[in-house]
């Protein structure tokens, strides 16, 4: 019998239109309430297990060759980073000219410095990839570009979106690519930046 003077007060209190979307919104809000206090452990748990997203260094090799046989730049490295300990790691490079790479020394840089553009920093953290002039900048990466010859770099974050920066592709340029040419590198970097991460 309650049950029916329950039903009878909702149906008498839905006397307009707007009464009748309050009642609805209500009882959807009963409804998601009921089923998150049903799943709760499940919830809980999936909040706070994090998934971590780390490189995957079986794929370096390859990427380095296809992103060395795909686009246009002279010059492809992928580094490591991890900016919790302010590391910068060289993992591999490719030339498109096939000869040996030079190997960076040293192979472990600081990833953030006084003389970091910030703006090259900041886009890769939140995911963008970002394309300068190597005259006139002097971090400790670009300079190692520039005595290597290069004129323009580009930087990839791995992944490529905001998740976790785990490492950065750089193609570099001896001579400064056309608009549509450079895009087309960074498209095909992007993508081998997810290959080149995985799930833990």
């Amino acid at each position: 019998m309650s049950d029916m003077n329950f039903i009878k007060d909702i149906l008498a209190y839905v006397d307009r239109p707007w009464k009748v979307g309050a009642v609805i919104i209500l009882g959807l809000f009963g409804v998601v309430g009921w089923i998150t206090y049903e799943k709760r452990d499940m919830v809980i748990r999936e909040l706070i297990e994090k998934t971590y997203i780390e490189l995957n260094l079986e794929m370096v090799d390859v990427s380095l060759d296809k992103l060395s046989d795909d686009t246009s730049a002279d010059l492809v490295h992928i580094w490591a980073v991890n900016l919790s300990i302010n590391s910068k790691r060289f993992l591999g490079g490719r030339r498109k000219d096939k000869k040996e790479v030079v190997v960076p020394n040293p192979r472990r840089i600081p990833a953030v410095t006084p003389q970091s553009d910030m703006l090259v920093l900041f886009n890769n953290i939140i995911g963008y990839s970002t394309c300068v002039d190597v005259e006139g900048r002097d971090s400790v990466l670009i300079k190692m570009f520039r005595g290597w010859e290069m004129v323009r770099v580009c930087s990839v974050p791995i992944p490529s979106s905001p998740e976790a920066l785990v490492g950065v592709i750089y193609l570099a340029w001896k001579v400064k690519p056309d608009e549509g040419l450079e895009d087309v590198a960074i498209s095909a970097a992007r993508e081998m930046s997810i290959r080149l991460t995985r799930v833990r």
